[in-house]
């Protein structure tokens, strides 16, 4: 029996686990997830990346964890690829959305389910991300997506802050959608992503326990974002990353130091007071 058998520790990846800069891990949170395993924790990724950069990222530490990723609209295995969760929207939904858009002057990316992300020729994306997705890019034709795309997230990168606020809101306004804007210092500028509605990264984590059928006593959540509200809010200890979004402070039951400087590695002491 370990001393965290009962324990589940979902985690936010970029500036939580590791800096978005460099996506790699401190020695001391890597010691301090070895720990956390060691005495019987679960270990839950939970990202708005896609699947692709989550894996890879994870992967050149040697973890494969099971990951919610796009925020919460799909779960899977990274061992095994297996999916154990999916939450999005139709192509009918995506098209309603173009309208709304297209005053913005945003034409948006549109991320599947089979790992593509879609999207017209002169989408709203940075030059470094557009060359980023490489060939999971396909650009669409004036007729929109196929009837069968399974359509998980909506969004666009490098615009003003306005703008991404802006679209954000009318969007969930118009009831099509829900999600949160941020500024993205890895690829630049503003940056939105949309969730099908009442999808979130704690809504993936529980179609996680419901498809593992783990009945965690003590969920133990890292997050610094406003994609990381409802997940702060699901545990029973909420830990929040110093310069993270106020809204997620606020929401905080305890703060650590950013990715950079290892406040991940506080993990096992806290969760050890809190369990006493």
């Amino acid at each position: 029996m370990g001393a965290f058998d009962s324990v589940l520790v979902v985690t936010d990846l970029d500036s939580t686990f590791w800096p978005i800069d460099t996506m790699r891990a401190p020695q001391a949170t890597l010691d301090a997830l070895v720990t956390l395993r060691a005495e019987g924790a679960d270990f839950l990724a939970a990202t708005g990346r896609r699947s692709t950069t989550a894996r890879s990222g994870l992967a050149d530490h040697g973890l494969y964890p099971p990951a919610v990723v796009l925020n919460g609209s799909y779960g899977l295995h990274l061992d095994s690829g297996e999916r154990f969760h999916s939450a999005g929207f139709s192509p009918h939904q995506v098209a309603a959305m173009e309208p709304v858009l297209a005053p913005l002057g945003v034409s948006p990316l549109v991320y599947c389910g089979d790992g593509t992300v879609q999207g017209r020729e002169a989408v709203s994306t940075t030059a470094k991300h557009r060359a980023s997705l490489g060939d999971e890019f396909i650009g669409v034709h004036s007729g929109g997506l196929g009837e069968d795309a399974e359509v998980l997230c909506v969004g666009a990168m490098g615009a003003e802050e306005s703008v991404a606020a802006e679209a954000v809101a009318l969007l969930r306004d118009a009831g099509v959608g829900e999600g949160s804007h941020y500024f993205d210092g890895h690829y630049g500028g503003w940056a939105f992503m949309m969730q099908a509605p009442g999808v979130n990264k704690a809504t993936g984590v529980a179609s996680y326990l419901d498809a593992t059928g783990i009945q965690p006593e003590f969920i133990v959540a890292v997050g610094d974002g406003n994609n990381d509200l409802e997940l702060l809010e699901m545990a029973d200890l909420a830990v929040g990353v110093e310069g993270g979004h106020p809204d997620a402070l606020a929401r905080a039951h305890t703060v650590i130091a950013p990715a950079a400087d290892a406040g991940w590695a506080k993990l096992p002491q806290l969760i050890a007071d809190s369990l006493q």
